[in-house]
């Protein structure tokens, strides 16, 4: 598929509240490297931003966090191969919403 290496700027930040809860807070950009004659519809994406929040509760023995992210992903131009009923096509207005639950016992 022609696909290339692609960079990832990410930045995060944590803030503790108190002893037992922290929030945090992130963002990220991922180039697309998928090209136009690589393309297709089984992963449609182009340069991706993803915005996330989340929470820890710690103590001594454990920590549970919960995060949800939203993942806005640009529109990629898809090249038709032989075969296919169009010769070029789309994909726009694309997203994801994610949601992450961990938990650590120490021991």
């Amino acid at each position: 598929k022609n696909w290339s290496n692609g960079w990832r700027y990410a930045l995060g930040v944590e803030h503790k509240l108190s002893d037992k809860y922290t929030i945090m807070g992130g963002y990220a950009y991922d180039e697309s490297v998928i090209p136009f004659d690589g393309a297709d519809f089984i992963v449609p994406t182009g340069a991706r931003r993803t915005y996330s929040l989340g929470f820890q509760y710690h103590d001594k023995k454990q920590t549970l966090a919960m995060t949800l992210g939203f993942i806005d992903i640009d529109g990629l131009s898809i090249k038709g191969h032989t075969g296919d009923t169009y010769d070029t096509a789309r994909s726009h207005d694309n997203y994801a919403k994610v949601v992450g639950i961990s938990y650590q016992r120490n021991f």
